[in-house]
């Protein structure tokens, strides 16, 4: 690896991905998983890149089960496996019904105890098929999560649609 790559490297294990232990970051020959290791072709795209997935799964001021939905969504949009794995598992752990992870994969209707929850899935399939929010999905998730919260939720999205075509155009699975 080049100075640059190493240091994006070390960057990825000791930041808050890393935090709980880099094993689930490492193959067993010691490179990155994911789009972590695409992100090494670049270091300075990969290294900024890097930072903000770090600021909008771990500064982000909406909940975390919020984005773990928002990004199985885009990761079952997108049909990138490598997303809907790692995600599908955290989205569980932060809190997201089982029916509902199984209902966003299959596309089918379910209702949810969280009405967060189903207005976030139902506000970012809207804003992958059509590419906008309706004035009244915007009221919506403006009650819900505020402004902030509504500009968090859309980088969100932005972002794993990157990663997404990162994962896919690299053959990440």
């Amino acid at each position: 690896m080049t100075t640059e790559q190493r240091s994006l490297y070390e960057a990825i294990l000791s930041g808050p991905r890393g935090s709980t232990g880099a094993g689930h970051l490492l193959a067993d020959d010691g490179s990155l998983l994911g789009p972590f290791g695409p992100m090494l072709l670049s270091p300075s795209i990969g290294s900024r890149l890097q930072d903000l997935g770090a600021s909008l799964r771990f500064q982000s001021s909406l909940p975390p089960g919020v984005l773990e939905l928002a990004i199985l969504v885009v990761a079952n949009e997108w049909e990138c496996e490598f997303e809907w794995r790692v995600h599908a598992s955290l989205a569980l752990d932060n809190g997201v019904p089982a029916s509902m992870i199984e209902a966003v994969r299959t596309g089918a209707a379910v209702g949810s105890a969280d009405h967060v929850l189903g207005i976030v899935r139902a506000a970012v399939e809207e804003l992958l098929g059509t590419r906008r929010l309706s004035d009244q999905t915007h009221e919506q998730l403006t009650e819900l999560i505020g402004e902030q919260g509504i500009f968090e939720l859309l980088a969100v999205c932005g972002y794993y649609v990157l990663l997404a075509m990162v994962l896919n155009g690299h053959e990440v699975k």
